[in-house]
């Protein structure tokens, strides 16, 4: 199967490095297939997502286990363990569009990780939808318009009232900080 460079085979991706080596292919003898660059890339962010996805649901000493696996979050029993749990996985997350600057999402926040129940989105998106966001693109926009009338007059600084407000409305000072960056709830 040709990924999206043309460049590897489902088989490669499941173990070569940046080097060209020997895979048995169907037909008779072996072909060599090369790992392009950006296939690798993509391939150790896949792994790196995987691990955190893991750490996060089954790690108690992580900091975020209290978020998924202590609210009983758990990953798909076929995506559990580093030989064909990962290879499926990886093989699902290529399938699924996954590239470096998406997060894995997922679309239930109360379900497991599941290939039914994930998604991969971009991370402005991920804070947007979390259980704990209380902004609106109405709040978003009172916000901004708020923080111009404030430093009209006192000449307050955009990270002092970030501070101010999220400690104001109990929001996350970091949420509210990539809301009135425009990263977040973009007019």
């Amino acid at each position: 199967m040709l990924g999206e460079t043309g460049t590897f085979v489902e088989k490669s991706i499941l173990g070569l490095n940046n080097k060209s080596r020997p895979i048995k292919g169907k037909r008779k003898g072996f072909g060599w297939v090369t790992i392009s660059k950006e296939a690798q890339i993509r391939k150790n962010y896949i792994l790196t997502v995987y691990k955190n996805m893991i750490r996060r649901c089954y790690q108690k000493d992580n900091r975020e286990y209290k978020n998924y696996g202590g609210r009983g979050i758990k990953v798909d029993e076929n995506w559990i363990g580093w030989g064909d749990g990962y290879r499926r996985f990886l093989i699902w997350a290529i399938k699924s569009g996954c590239k470096q600057g998406l997060t894995i999402d997922r679309i239930d926040n109360e379900k497991s990780y599941t290939p039914d129940n994930c998604c991969f989105v971009s991370m402005a998106d991920n804070v947007r939808y979390r259980r704990n966001t209380v902004i609106t693109m109405t709040l978003a926009k009172e916000l901004r318009k708020q923080f111009l009338e404030e430093h009209e007059k006192t000449g307050i600084s955009k990270n002092k009232f970030t501070v101010l407000m999220a400690k104001q409305l109990n929001i996350a000072h970091p949420t509210l900080q990539a809301c009135m960056y425009n990263i977040t709830w973009k007019e």
